[in-house]
C-alpha cells in the first residue's frame, strides 16, 4: 500500500529535523542539503486558520506539542475540546475505528499518520537525477500529496454527535503538519510524507472542538492510496513527462517466485527492476525472513500454509527486520552521493536512466474521451474486480478500484480524473444490489442539519454495502447445496468408509489423527450436497482432504475428483498436495451439470478471474 494510516508520536518528527533547515518554501531543497536530517514540517488543512497559523508555515515545536500531545491552542492556551483521556483498561470486546480488536490498554489518541510514499521507481529516480530534475519529481510528489488530502478534507472529514456518535457532523477541515522524508531505514532512497492529523477538529455547526470521526478515515485509506498513485502520475507527466506502466509484483520478477495477481505494480518506464531491487533492501530482507518462516512451516506440518498464514508470516517478517532509525543522519548532499556510486556499481549509468525515463511524448484523457458505451465497459471491469476481493463492498471499494484500473490513463487535471471515476462507479452500482439503503431517505431531511454531502447525517457512507444479482444467485446455489440431500455409496457403508480412512497414510507415512479421522468420516458419508470443512491454520485441514481424497477414489476410482480454487496459487497448492487430477474440467463439468449449468460456471470463471485453475 502506498498510504499506510497510524498512531503517531510528533516528537519523533519533531526529533528527525535537520540542523540547518532554511528553506524558505516547500518547493526549495537547497537547505536540506548540508543539514543532518530532514525538512521541517509544514502546517496543512483548513483547521490551521482557526489556530492562527499560515498554510504552508514551518510547524514550531511548541505549536507541534500544544496541539497533538495538550490538544491546547498554542496561541492562547485554551483547550481544543476536551482534555485527552487518560491510560485506562479498554472493555472486553473493545475495536479499534478499523474493526479489529484493540490492545488492554486505552490510550489518547493524539493524531493519524497519513504516509504518503512513492512507488520505488519514482524514488530512485529522483535519488539518481540531477538538482533541477529532482526539484521537479519532489514537487510532483508533494503536490500529489497536497491533492488527495484535499480530496479528503472534502469527502470524508467529519466528526460525530449524539448518543454513541449516531450523527455525522460537517467539519471545518484538519489541522495536518506535513514532514518530507527522504530515505528508509536501511538507507535506501524512499521520498515519502508523513501527513500527521491532529486528532480535533472544528465543528462546523457551531464551531466547537471535538475529535476528528477516523472511521471513515480508516475505511477510506486503500481509496486515498490509489488516488495518491494516480495524481503522483499525473503530475510527473506534467513536469518531467515521464511515463508509468503496469509490471509484475518484483518477487515474481526477479525471483520467478508466485505471487498474487492483485501485486501487479506502477512503475515509471525505463527505471529498471535490477536497480529497484537495489534500492529495496528493506523489502528484500522481509521477503527473505518471509520464505524462511514458510519453510519452516512446511517442515514442521508437512504442508505449505494458506495466504492468511503468509500474510501473518510478512507481518511477522516485517517487525523482526525492523531496523533501528540512524541516530544521526547523514546530509542528503552525501546520501546521494551514495545512492550515485551504489547506482553505478549496479552497472547503471544515472545521466542514461534520467535521459530514457523522462521527456516521453504523454497522451492526456479527458472526460469527452469516452463514450457512454466504453464508460459502461470500464464500469462492468471495475465491477467484476472488486467482487472478486469483495462479494459485499462499499462505494470506497469501487472508487479504490476505479483509480487502480484507469492507474496508466493520464489526465491534466484532478477534476477531470475525479469525474472520471465518479462516472465509472457511478455505472457501477446501477448494476448493483443495494444491501443497506438509505434509512432516512425523506424529503424533509433536505433541510440544513441534516444532510451531508447530500445523504443524511443518520446514514454512513462507509457503511452502506452493495453485491450484485450473481453474487446473491450462486449465495443461494451454495444454500440449496447445502440444505438439499444427494446419494454418496459411503452412506450406506459407514463402516466400510471408516476402514478406506484408516488405511490412508500421507507420504511421510502418517495416518489421520482422531480429529481428522471423524472430520473426513462425517463428510464422506453425509447425504449432503455441500459439506464444510473449518479450522485455523495448521490444524490439518489439507491432510484431511488428502485422507478424504484416498478414500474417495477407494469407491469411485482414480481421477473422480475435481479441484476448485479461488486462486491460482491455492490451486497450485491444492494439486500439488493432494495429487488431484484437473485435466478435462470443462468437459467433465458440461457432460455432468448440462449446458445450462455450464453456462453458469464458465461467467462464474470469468468474474472471478479464472476461478478454476489447472494443475
Amino acid at each position: 500500500m502506498t498510504v499506510s494510516i497510524s498512531r503517531m508520536d510528533i516528537r519523533y518528527y519533531l526529533s528527525t529535523i535537520a540542523s540547518a533547515d532554511d528553506a524558505s518554501s516547500r518547493g526549495q531543497l537547497t537547505g536540506y542539503y548540508t543539514g543532518s536530517g530532514d525538512p521541517s514540517g509544514r502546517w496543512y488543512g483548513k483547521g490551521i486558520a482557526a489556530l492562527g497559523f499560515e498554510d504552508e508555515a514551518l510547524v514550531p515545536e511548541y505549536a507541534a506539542i500544544a496541539i497533538y500531545e495538550e490538544a491546547k491552542n498554542p496561541n492562547n492556551g485554551k483547550r481544543l475540546g476536551k482534555a485527552p483521556i487518560k491510560e485506562t483498561e479498554a472493555p472486553e470486546g473493545a475495536k479499534t475505528a478499523s474493526g479489529r480488536p484493540t490492545s488492554k490498554k486505552r490510550k489518547p489518541v493524539a493524531g493519524f499518520d497519513l504516509t504518503f510514499s512513492a512507488p520505488k521507481s519514482v524514488s530512485v529516480l529522483w535519488a539518481v537525477a540531477d538538482n533541477s530534475t529532482q526539484a521537479r519529481i519532489h514537487a510532483a510528489h508533494q503536490e500529489a500529496v497536497r491533492k488527495t488530502l484535499s480530496w479528503a478534507e472534502e469527502n470524508i472529514i467529519q466528526t460525530r454527535a449524539g448518543d454513541s456518535g449516531v450523527v455525522r457532523v460537517a467539519a471545518n477541515g484538519i489541522i495536518a503538519s506535513l514532514f518530507d522524508h527522504f530515505d528508509s531505514r536501511a538507507g535506501d532512497p524512499q521520498l515519502h510524507t508523513h501527513a500527521v492529523i491532529a486528532n480535533r477538529v472544528q465543528r462546523a455547526s457551531d464551531g466547537a472542538w471535538v475529535t476528528l470521526d477516523s472511521y471513515g478515515l480508516h475505511k477510506a485509506v486503500v481509496t486515498i492510496s490509489e488516488m495518491y498513485n494516480n495524481i503522483l502520475f499525473d503530475e510527473l507527466a506534467q513536469r518531467v513527462q515521464a511515463e508509468a506502466e503496469q509490471r509484475d509484483p518484483l518477487m515474481q520478477v526477479l525471483r520467478n517466485k508466485e505471487v498474487p495477481e492483485h501485486n501487479r505494480r506502477m512503475e515509471l518506464a525505463d527505471v529498471p527492476d535490477e536497480l529497484i531491487a537495489e534500492f529495496s533492501q528493506r523489502t528484500m530482507s522481509i521477503e527473505n525472513r518471509t520464505d524462511e518462516l514458510v519453510k519452516e512451516w512446511k517442515a514442521a506440518h508437512g504442508t505449505r500454509p494458506d495466504e492468511d498464514q503468509i500474510l501473518k508470516f510478512r507481518r511477522q517478517a516485517t517487525l523482526e527486520t525492523r531496523e533501528d532509525k540512524p541516530g544521526l543522519k547523514l546530509p542528503l548532499a552525501q546520501r546521494m552521493s551514495q545512492w550515485r556510486i551504489r547506482t553505478l556499481k549496479a552497472g547503471y549509468h544515472p545521466e542514461e536512466i534520467i535521459s530514457r525515463a523522462t521527456g516521453h511524448s504523454i497522451t492526456y484523457y479527458n472526460k469527452a474521451a469516452f463514450t457512454d458505451k466504453a464508460i459502461t465497459e470500464i464500469a462492468s471491469e471495475v465491477l467484476e474486480r472488486t467482487i472478486s476481493k469483495h462479494p459485499t463492498f462499499t462505494r470506497y471499494n469501487l472508487l479504490a478500484s476505479a483509480h487502480r484500473l484507469t492507474a496508466d490513463i493520464r489526465f491534466s487535471s484532478l477534476e477531470e480524473r475525479e469525474h472520471f471515476a465518479n462516472q465509472l462507479v457511478d455505472c457501477a452500482l446501477n448494476a448493483a444490489v443495494e444491501l443497506t439503503p438509505d434509512r432516512y431517505n425523506l424529503p424533509g431531511l433536505s433541510q440544513e442539519g441534516l444532510n451531508l454531502r447530500g445523504t443524511s447525517v443518520f446514514d454512513r457512507d462507509e457503511e452502506q454495502e452493495y453485491t450484485t444479482v450473481e453474487v446473491l444467485e450462486r449465495e443461494a446455489d451454495l444454500m440449496a447445496g447445502v440444505t438439499s440431500d444427494t446419494t454418496r455409496t459411503y452412506a450406506k457403508n459407514v463402516e466400510k468408509a471408516m476402514h478406506d480412512l484408516q488405511m490412508h497414510t500421507s507420504d511421510a507415512g502418517h495416518h489421520l489423527a482422531p480429529d481428522q479421522l471423524a472430520t473426513a468420516h462425517a463428510v464422506i458419508t453425509s447425504n449432503k450436497s455441500i459439506s464444510a470443512i473449518i479450522g485455523p491454520a495448521g490444524t490439518g485441514k489439507t491432510s484431511t482432504l488428502a485422507g478424504l481424497r484416498t478414500a474417495w477414489e477407494a469407491q469411485q476410482g482414480k481421477d473422480s475428483i475435481i479441484g476448485l480454487a479461488p486462486s491460482a496459487a491455492a490451486a497450485a497448492v491444492l494439486g500439488k498436495e493432494l495429487g488431484i487430477s484437473t485435466e478435462n474440467t470443462a468437459k467433465w463439468i458440461y457432460e455432468s451439470v448440462g449446458e445450462g449449468a455450464m453456462h453458469r460456471a464458465e461467467q462464474y470463471m470469468k468474474l472471478k478471474k479464472k476461478i478454476t485453475h489447472l494443475d
